[in-house]
């Protein structure tokens, strides 16, 4: 039987059961719709945490003061946590600095210094910092500039603002040179301050992603040279402050264990202890606990998706071996006429493959409308892009293809083994 004539008795077959098969097309067009917000939310959730590690500084690591089990900077205080026996203070990131290992490119401590409130839930920060933490966060200036050594100095404080202070917070009309005033809540040990600051603006950060294990926000935060952050604080000798972090860049992603090594040394040195006076965690670390993180829920959504996959394909099975009980007289008929077993395994099968390939076709359709109407209402769901639906069907749609032949095997190969005698006479 040649493939034409094949494909053609089995759409005339499929369209005298419209009702039947109609019912295995649904399933399948719910298998892909199924697999489209199953698969690829979680896919596009992914996608975006690596993303955002990239972009927060691909080449970066983080020295936390104490012991951090929890893999990600900033998270001092939750849980996980526990306080160092010695403390970190600027004169660690100046020492680190000044051994000029070549595989460093930037090195800045933090300090929180203080917070602003704006209104419910909406809330800002005041950092100090080095010049290098433009290199290491990868700031992008989208007005006036960033923070520089002769800022130290300088009687004004110069502040540099976060896509949301200026944008959101302040108002659009905020502009560099110009004066703020600001109530901040300055932080100074366990006593906490309401102070007025005049700030100068000399620079409006433009937008960025938030940094994935991060408690702060970077387009949230105020940004001042880190001996002006401290005087707000009324203190003078800057090399023995305590800082909260701080982070290192290195010139490329594949030194980051390299350099990493070198840091702990370099602390070890000076008397203090990993893993309990100071945790390391790096951009890879990150990518680390995103990939272990994701290939648990992954297992997990394989179950739930092969459940799927089995509930769908049992539609085929069930409609075949219907139809084949039902078709008795004219497989009989098709042999008696010179038909070959395999002629007769090809015609199930591609009945069973079109019915397949017309669902999966609707449902793909379907899916995206489905997801683009979700997104309206569900936040996760925002992250699944088109690429991230196209590589979502390029893994479903062969297995649900895949599947729906395999089911259609049994019915297929028991319709070759009727004897064209024995199905004649059948009633």
């Amino acid at each position: 039987m040649k493939l034409e004539k094949a494909i053609k008795l089995a759409l005339r077959n499929i369209s005298r059961n419209k009702l039947r098969n109609s019912f295995v097309i649904l399933a399948f067009i719910l298998a892909v719709i199924l697999g489209g917000i199953i698969i690829g939310p979680v896919n596009g959730f992914k996608s975006y945490w690596v993303s955002s590690i990239k972009e927060a500084g691909f080449n970066a690591l983080a020295i936390i003061p104490g012991k951090s089990e929890i893999g990600g900077p900033g998270e001092t205080g939750g849980p996980g946590y526990s306080p160092p026996t010695k403390y970190i203070k600027v004169e660690d990131a100046l020492y680190i600095k000044s051994k000029n290992i070549k595989e460093i490119v930037a090195v800045s401590p933090i300090i929180i210094v203080g917070f602003l409130i704006f209104g419910q839930n909406t809330s800002s920060f005041i950092a100090g910092g080095w010049e290098d933490l433009k290199i290491i966060g990868e700031f992008k200036i989208y007005k006036g500039r960033f923070i520089k050594e002769q800022d130290k100095d300088s009687q004004e404080i110069n502040a540099v603002l976060g896509y949301n202070v200026w944008k959101k917070y302040l108002g659009e009309n905020i502009d560099v040179n110009q004066k703020l005033e600001v109530n901040v809540i300055l932080r100074q040990n366990v006593l906490v301050q309401t102070v007025t600051v005049k700030l100068n603006v000399i620079g409006l950060l433009d937008k960025r992603p938030p940094v994935p294990g991060l408690n702060l926000n970077p387009n949230d935060a105020i940004i001042l040279h880190l001996n002006q952050a401290l005087k707000l604080l009324n203190f003078t000798d800057v090399n023995k402050a305590i800082v909260d972090n701080i982070f290192i860049s290195a010139n490329d992603f594949n030194n980051l264990d390299f350099v990493s090594e070198e840091v702990i040394k370099i602390l070890e040195e000076r008397g203090y202890k990993k893993d309990i006076d100071f945790t390391i965690v790096s951009q890879k670390d990150a990518l680390n606990v995103v990939d272990r993180i994701f290939s648990q829920f992954n297992n997990f959504i394989n179950i739930i998706w092969a459940t799927v996959i089995i509930i769908s394909s049992l539609s085929v099975l069930i409609v075949m071996v219907i139809t084949v009980r039902e078709r008795y007289r004219e497989i009989g008929t098709l042999r008696a006429l010179g038909a070959k077993r395999t002629d007769i395994l090809m015609l199930f099968l591609f009945e069973s493959l079109i019915l397949c390939l017309i669902g999966v076709f609707i449902g793909s359709i379907v899916s995206v409308f489905t997801i683009e109407i979700l997104k309206e209402s569900f936040e996760f769901i925002r992250y699944v892009t088109l690429n991230i639906i196209l590589q979502t069907y390029s893994i479903i749609i062969p297995e649900i293809i895949l599947a729906a032949i395999i089911f259609a095997l049994y019915p297929s190969y028991r319709a070759t083994t009727i004897e064209p005698a024995v199905a004649l006479r059948y009633e």
